[in-house]
């Protein structure tokens, strides 16, 4: 047994329940082919190598894995309870020896559904398409993406729904140098709907716009102090409490 090979089958065991083995099956190279346990059966086959499937049967149904030469997943199909249908099938896409996935499709035939996820360089998640599924067919339901800082951060949330009327709800993000919360603010088709702004870690501002008129709402530790109401900018009423 390689090195490599040794290293994925003890990072699998060490991920796996860890309950008493009760069988143990080896090829005649001494590399493991299965194992069974009390609760679930585990199969593995490999060339030299590389891995090149897993599957596990448990009371939840059967999962099988496969790998490409470099082992990355490159599909997972799941079974229900009774393996008399398919539950779920996940395909990735890589690029160049990359070991994160550039890309992801999710089907589960039983939901008449589908989901296409892109990931960007860093390995996080970009773009997500849901489509309702009918036979061949593929329809929009919602594109969700996300944009991010030069840290990481999630800066811009969109939502766009699918069908003869769509329409965008987008979430952004404006953080601070100060270690504070990133202010919050919420758009519809452009619009923009509501903001929360943050003075400290206790205070913070919540605004509501309903065109010109806007209710801004002061909170300490979670409670309502303060509001105003605006009307093209200027304060027309002032309450505390």
């Amino acid at each position: 047994m390689t090195v490599k090979y040794r290293f994925l089958v003890l990072l699998f065991l060490f991920s796996a329940p860890l309950v008493q083995a009760d069988t143990f099956t080896q090829g005649q190279t001494g590399q493991l082919r299965s194992f069974v346990t009390d609760e679930e059966t585990y199969g593995f086959s490999s060339d030299a190598t590389n891995l090149q499937s897993i599957y596990v049967v448990s009371e939840d149904g059967i999962t099988l894995r496969m790998y490409d030469d470099q082992n990355r997943i490159e599909r997972e199909t799941r079974w229900n309870k009774d393996y008399s249908k398919i539950d779920s099938v996940f395909e990735y896409t890589y690029s160049g020896t990359k070991m994160t996935p550039s890309s992801k499709i999710e089907k589960y035939p039983s939901q008449s559904k589908e989901i296409e996820i892109q990931y960007n360089d860093t390995g996080i998640e970009e773009k997500r398409v849901v489509y309702k599924t009918e036979g061949t067919r593929r329809e929009v339901v919602e594109t969700v993406t996300w944009e991010y800082d030069s840290k990481g951060r999630i800066a811009e949330e969109k939502h766009l729904s699918g069908g003869t009327s769509p329409s965008e709800d987008k979430y952004a993000y404006l953080y601070n140098d100060n270690d504070l919360p990133p202010d919050y603010y919420v758009y519809k088709d452009g619009v923009l709907l509501e903001k929360t702004a943050y003075v400290s870690d206790t205070e913070y501002w919540s605004v509501v716009y309903f065109g010109n008129y806007e209710v801004w709402t002061r909170y300490v530790y979670g409670e309502k102090k303060e509001e105003l109401y605006k009307l093209d900018g200027v304060i027309q009423r002032r309450s505390s409490f």
